[in-house]
């Protein structure tokens, strides 16, 4: 994952809290908070992403969050990664990662919940 090691950089000036972990090919960086769009709640929630050499990396947030009409988003699922749970979303981004950072992609990938479903 070298490749990532200048946006891990990003990532630490941009949010409070950047952890990175390896376990085996997959290396999991949590962060927090990340702010959610508006009228989501809570208004901010900690993020993971793993990065596993798939063209794309995945990302979670913590369950439990209500997108601006009250009600939890759809097309989610609670999954267990590495012994914790965590919310798995679907999305359509068109991320590249050799035209966009991995900021692109966390922020790209959260204003999903901007959509009021």
């Amino acid at each position: 994952m070298e490749q990532f090691e200048q946006e891990l950089e990003e990532l630490k000036a941009h949010y409070d809290s950047v952890k990175v972990r390896k376990n085996g090919s997959a290396t999991y960086v949590q962060i927090e908070p990340v702010r959610l769009p508006g009228g989501c709640n809570p208004a901010f929630t900690p993020a993971l992403l793993v990065l596993s050499g798939q063209p794309k990396p995945q990302i979670y947030v913590k369950p439990g969050l209500t997108v601006g009409n009250g009600i939890s988003p759809r097309s989610t699922s609670v999954v267990n990664v590495e012994g914790e749970s965590w919310l798995q979303f679907s999305f359509n981004l068109n991320w590249d990662q050799n035209q966009h950072t991995l900021l692109q992609f966390i922020e790209g990938s959260i204003r999903r919940f901007a959509k009021h479903e």
